[in-house]
């Protein structure tokens, strides 16, 4: 059953005659017969006595009608009830550090939607939280694929080598990985991307990285630099602002010094709604 017979049923009886109501419904009245032979059929009894002077509701048409009117009452209700929870729903944003306070609050200051950024250290946590719909949307760096997911590129950034001022690479117009196999780095913990990335690189040149100390999530690992302390790789949005006075980025010159950033959401609808808007925000 459909419920444009419903409201047919409950114009027909409002109009008593299925012309007026057919222009009413603004459908021919063929079409509107159809409709309230459907619904007879459906419900195996006659709902019109049909004369000459119009048509009335049989006490069947009338039963009938008291339902309808009770459907589509609580039809447009429910109607009403969605469209309050969907202006009060806050969309859940999951980001890398990076993204959340450079790229995303111009990217999203006239999103129509009300939203909260959740700020991860990597992307494996940040995927976590999607799957298990702690977050409705992931900015992140995909390393392996998501069943069940919906996800669009949205952009892509070289990553540099990151050193102190006085470093002897500081100077250095770029770098290679071979140059660089037994400086001491600095590096987040385990499922960081910089980290993944760097163990790529090492673990093609069939060496393992050179720790000199394992910075924990929330500390600033440039200070580390500063300090001497060791090397380190970050990607462009979180070192774009960086003064280079104490501390030197350093293109690194492999093919594989690019990070991508995806927006990954499992609703395909929400994704499309955050993927038009991002591309409407022109740079400033």
């Amino acid at each position: 059953m459909e419920l444009v017979w419903l409201q047919s049923l409950l114009i027909i009886a409002e109009e008593k005659s299925l012309s007026r109501a057919s222009q009413k419904l603004n459908i021919s009245q063929p079409a509107l017969s159809k409709q309230i032979k459907k619904l007879e059929h459906m419900l195996n009894s006659e709902l019109l006595n049909r004369s000459p002077q119009g048509v009335e509701l049989t006490k069947s048409g009338e039963r009938t009608l008291d339902y309808a009117k009770k459907v589509l009452s609580e039809w447009k209700k429910l109607q009403s009830d969605l469209a309050l929870l969907q202006a009060e729903h806050i969309v859940q944003i999951g980001s890398l550090p990076s993204l959340a306070s450079q790229y995303l609050p111009l990217k999203l200051l006239h999103f129509p939607l009300q939203q909260h950024i959740q700020v991860e250290d990597n992307s494996q946590k940040l995927m976590a939280k999607l799957l298990e719909g702690d977050i409705d949307i992931a900015f992140v760096e995909l390393q392996q694929d998501y069943p069940n997911t919906y996800q669009k590129p949205l952009f892509s950034e070289p990553l540099f080598l990151i050193v102190s001022a006085n470093h002897i690479f500081a100077n250095r117009d770029q770098v290679t990985f071979a140059d660089v196999i037994d400086q001491p780095f600095l590096l987040y913990p385990m499922g960081c991307d910089s980290r993944y990335f760097v163990n790529r690189m090492f673990a093609k040149l069939n060496k393992k990285p050179r720790i000199a100390h394992e910075t924990p999530y929330g500390q600033s690992i440039l200070g580390y630099v500063r300090a001497g302390r060791g090397i380190t790789v970050l990607p462009y949005s979180a070192i774009k602002d960086l003064k280079q006075e104490e501390i030197k980025a350093i293109p690194i010159n492999e093919n594989e010094a690019i990070r991508t950033i995806f927006i990954v959401s499992t609703q395909k609808e929400l994704l499309e709604q955050f993927t038009n808007h991002i591309k409407e925000v022109r740079p400033t």
